[in-house]
């Protein structure tokens, strides 16, 4: 039985904390498909909400990762590791709602003007200058949940839709986000990961939906990286105040300059790890 919520809300139809609650779904339920391509190790830990006035800088980093250090026996390194850091810079859009009067995909709040592309870029750049070893862009897709179409089971048209909006996203704004680059100021490093999320009508759209994902653009190792030292003390401070995790893909959540654990469908600890690895005595 799919769960149900009382009073579901979506974050299509937040125009206050769509892009933060998408950040959210996404580090709760398909990070994966992000991850995969970030050149991070098996085991990884992740910041939301960096706020970068710890290194005395502006703004913000929406999501930032760095791997953890795991010894032979299962035990993670602490303070973790900020050798390898990504910083992830998110922005999302939302398709509308369908209407007799509006049968076509048609998406809002795309940040598709010459203005909002140069301003995106700016932040992207400063990442680079701030000497992340990457930095990603990371569109995500917001869809509301039409999923109630007769004869058909929800998840398939959850999942239909969230590639039909994804490859409709791509075609007529996502392609565009690099258009007008500053030949003296490049980014060729930077890449470009798009997410589509629909969830399942009457749903938690955490618990229940669908996903699709693809690398626009992959990734490259940043050159730029005489600042990052600034970076690493930062994150080395802030994780010397936090408690030692147990889970290998450890997600946290920056809330009045202290990190609180973020719940996600981790299970990956080191007890799990012992469990497995640890060798069975004789029945």
């Amino acid at each position: 039985m799919m769960p149900k919520s009382t009073c579901p809300t979506y974050s299509v139809d937040d125009d206050q904390f769509r892009e933060q609650r998408l950040i959210e779904v996404l580090m709760q339920s398909s990070y994966t498909m992000l991850t995969d391509g970030l050149g991070l190790s098996r085991a990884w830990w992740s910041i939301i909400g960096f706020r970068k006035e710890h290194y005395g800088r502006e703004g913000d980093i929406d999501i930032l990762f760095g791997n953890l250090i795991v010894t032979e026996d299962g035990e993670i390194d602490w303070p973790p590791s900020t050798e390898y850091l990504v910083a992830c810079e998110v922005k999302s859009i939302y398709r509308m709602r369908h209407t007799d009067n509006e049968p076509h995909i048609k998406f809002k709040s795309t940040k598709n003007s010459t203005k909002k592309r140069l301003g995106i870029q700016s932040q992207l750049r400063q990442h680079i200058r701030d000497g992340f070893d990457r930095v990603v862009l990371v569109d995500i897709v917001s869809n509301p949940p039409e999923t109630d179409v007769e004869g058909h089971h929800p998840w398939m048209v959850a999942s239909s839709l969230s590639g039909e909006s994804l490859i409709s996203a791509n075609e007529s704004v996502l392609n565009s986000r690099f258009q007008e680059v500053d030949c003296r100021n490049p980014i060729d490093s930077v890449g470009h990961f798009a997410i589509s999320n629909c969830p399942i009508n009457g749903c938690d759209e955490v618990l229940a939906g669908a996903s699709s994902g693809a690398w626009l653009k992959q990734p490259k190792q940043n050159m730029e990286d005489k600042e990052k030292r600034h970076a690493k003390r930062a994150i080395k401070d802030l994780f010397q105040k936090t408690d030692k995790t147990i889970h290998y893909n450890a997600i946290f959540k920056e809330e009045h300059g202290e990190l609180k654990y973020f719940p996600s469908d981790c299970i990956f600890s080191t007890a799990f790890f012992r469990a497995v690895m640890e060798p069975k005595g004789d029945p």
